[in-house]
């Protein structure tokens, strides 16, 4: 169903056009398996995408958002927003991903002007692009339903599809109405700021269980190290060293979370050189030690 892509390496990260079907235009998923090194760059698509974790645990970057995942997840990501996901050091994830234009896809279905069909507002700061299975069981479900019936197609699957993807943008909406993904007028700098620092926020990506110098991101980018550190921080909020400890400790968070790995084995998978140093950075993170977060996971 797909046609070769077409990649463009420019600014903005990598464009990953994806050809949908007019007849149907939703993607039939494979198995997509990821080790702990992001093997796709930062990249955007030209349409909508929804995802499911079958096992697993890591992190997706949306844009400048960092967001922890394990096996039950669901994401959506559209085509605004840059994304890449790794898994968690030591683990391997196991995920299946549709693109779609729902409208096209409901076009006929549904009754003509629904306004639950459009995709553009779910970006932003606001929004959380992964779904934890435990919050948000019904819209993980639906997910799961989808790329299910598309990867098994039995008798009378896109009658059924048509209506789980409905059913799906019609409880997102409900959950982030138009305007409450954090849209601002400084988008657009943030964007072509966050553009410049690609190659600095793929390399935490797949280094971030190693020692990762500023100095080092900087020359990626081809700035120097003062330019880099401002540009950085204007993109993602934070200065490269916070960005890279949150990084770190999200990871460790899902590891918490979704295993019973012992606390200094997840510290040092999670590139800290002492535990003293990871309780530390975790708790300035999520507030909690990194043993009480673990607590909570069943309350």
């Amino acid at each position: 169903m797909k046609k070769p892509v077409k990649n463009d390496h420019s600014t903005k990260g990598i464009f990953d056009a994806v050809h949908l079907d007019e007849r149907f235009p939703i993607t039939v998923p494979g198995w997509n398996i990821r080790g702990d090194v992001a093997p796709i760059p930062p990249h955007t698509h030209d349409c909508f995408e929804i995802g499911y974790c079958y096992e697993g645990t890591g992190v997706f970057t949306v844009e400048n958002k960092i967001l922890p995942f394990k096996g039950g997840d669901m994401v959506v990501v559209n085509h605004r927003e840059l994304h890449l996901m790794v898994s968690a050091f030591g683990k391997t994830s196991r995920w299946r991903f549709c693109n779609l234009d729902p409208v096209r896809l409901l076009a006929g279905h549904v009754p003509a002007g629904e306004p639950h069909l459009e995709a553009d507002s779910f970006c932003g700061s606001g929004f959380t692009n992964v779904f934890d299975s435990d919050r948000h069981p019904e819209l993980c479900a639906v997910v799961r339903d989808i790329v299910t019936e598309m990867a098994e197609q039995p008798r009378g699957y896109r009658s059924l599809v048509r209506s789980l993807v409905w059913n799906l943008m019609v409880r997102l909406h409900r959950a982030f109405p138009p305007g409450s993904g954090g849209e601002g007028a400084s988008r657009e700098l943030s964007r072509l700021h966050l553009a410049r620092v690609r190659p600095a926020i793929e390399h935490i990506a797949s280094h971030y269980d190693r020692p990762v110098m500023d100095a080092d991101l900087a020359r990626l980018c081809r700035m120097s190290r003062p330019h880099f550190r401002r540009i950085f921080k204007e993109a993602a909020g934070l200065a490269p060293h916070e960005y890279l400890i949150s990084f770190r400790m999200n990871v460790a968070a899902a590891l918490l979370k979704n295993t019973d790995r012992k606390i200094l084995d997840i510290a040092f998978s999670a590139g800290c050189p002492t535990l003293s140093n990871f309780n530390r950075h975790f708790r300035a993170v999520f507030k909690q030690t990194p043993r009480q977060f673990r607590c909570s996971r069943n309350t």
